[in-house]
C-alpha cells in the first residue's frame, strides 16, 4: 500500500528507576484503507500521540509499574481512538531463581457501530509480546484493536543466562462491532474472545547469540466459536529462533 510512517521520542532513562517517554507517529501518505460499517476511510493522516512511563523497584522494595497511553485521531477523516495498559509487578532478584510477578491490564478500544465516527484501535506495526501484543496466536485472529485484556506473567532464572516465562492472557471484546478485525468475526454476538497460555525461554549462549524458544496455547472463546456453525479449533504454535548481535 506504500503507506509511510514518521515520528519520533522525547525520552529519559536513567537505567536505574525511571524510564519515561512521549512519543508521536503519523501516517504522511499511502493507500492503506480503514473498514467501517460507514465505508472505507484513508489511514492517510492518521497520528498517536503516546507517552509511556516505567517505573522499577519503587522504593527499593522490588516493586515495578509499566504504563503507557496512546490517543490516536486522523487529520482527514472522521477518526478518534484511544488505547492503555497498566500494569503492576514485583520482582525479586536477591530470591532463589530471582522470581517475578507481573499482572497487566489492557484496553484497546472498539468501534461504536451506532456513531459516524470510526473508533477501533489500530495497532500499526506492532510487534513483540511485551507490552501491546496480546497473546502471539489472538494476536493473528483479533490483531490489537476491540480489545479487553488481562495478563498474568510468571518469570524466573534457572541461571544467570537462562531465563523462563509463563504467561496467561484472557481476552474479551470492547464492542459488539469488530469491524476492522477478519471478515468471520466482524459482528459479534458475544464478548469473550477466549484465553491463551504461552511459554517463553531465552538462553543466551554468549555474548553474541540468543535462542528463543516459544510454546503457545489458545482456545477460543464464544465471540469466535458462535461465528462458525462448525466449531474452531483450539490453536497451538511453536517458535524457534536464534538471534545474532553484537
Amino acid at each position: 500500500t506504500n503507506t509511510n510512517y514518521a515520528g519520533g521520542t522525547l525520552a529519559y532513562n536513567d537505567n536505574k528507576t525511571i524510564d519515561a517517554g512521549i512519543s508521536y507517529i503519523t501516517v504522511p501518505s499511502g493507500s492503506s484503507m480503514y473498514s467501517t460499517p460507514q465505508g472505507k476511510i484513508s489511514k492517510k493522516g492518521m497520528y498517536v500521540i503516546n507517552p509511556k512511563l516505567w517505573l522499577e523497584d519503587i522504593g527499593g522494595t522490588g516493586l515495578f509499574l509499566k504504563s503507557e497511553y496512546a490517543y490516536q485521531s486522523n487529520r482527514n477523516a472522521n477518526m478518534k481512538s484511544n488505547a492503555y495498559y497498566l500494569g503492576i509487578g514485583l520482582q525479586k532478584s536477591k530470591w532463589f531463581l530471582k522470581p517475578s510477578l507481573y499482572y497487566r491490564y489492557a484496553f484497546m478500544q472498539g468501534d461504536d457501530s451506532t456513531s459516524e465516527r470510526y473508533e477501533r484501535f489500530d495497532p500499526i506495526l506492532t510487534g513483540g509480546l511485551g507490552n501491546w501484543v496480546q497473546g502471539i496466536n489472538f494476536r493473528k485472529v483479533t490483531g490489537n484493536g476491540n480489545i479487553i485484556s488481562h495478563r498474568v506473567e510468571l518469570k524466573g532464572y534457572l541461571s544467570e543466562s537462562f531465563e523462563v516465562s509463563l504467561d496467561y492472557f484472557h481476552l474479551s471484546a470492547d464492542t459488539y462491532s469488530n469491524h476492522g478485525g477478519l471478515p468471520p468475526i466482524t459482528n459479534l454476538k458475544e464478548k469473550d474472545f477466549g484465553y491463551e497460555i504461552t511459554f517463553q525461554s531465552r538462553y543466551y549462549i554468549n555474548n553474541n547469540f540468543l535462542f528463543l524458544g516459544i510454546i503457545s496455547y489458545a482456545k477460543p472463546g464464544n465471540a469466535i466459536t458462535k461465528a462458525f456453525d462448525e466449531g474452531v479449533y483450539n490453536w497451538t504454535s511453536y517458535q524457534a529462533a536464534l538471534f545474532m548481535f553484537f
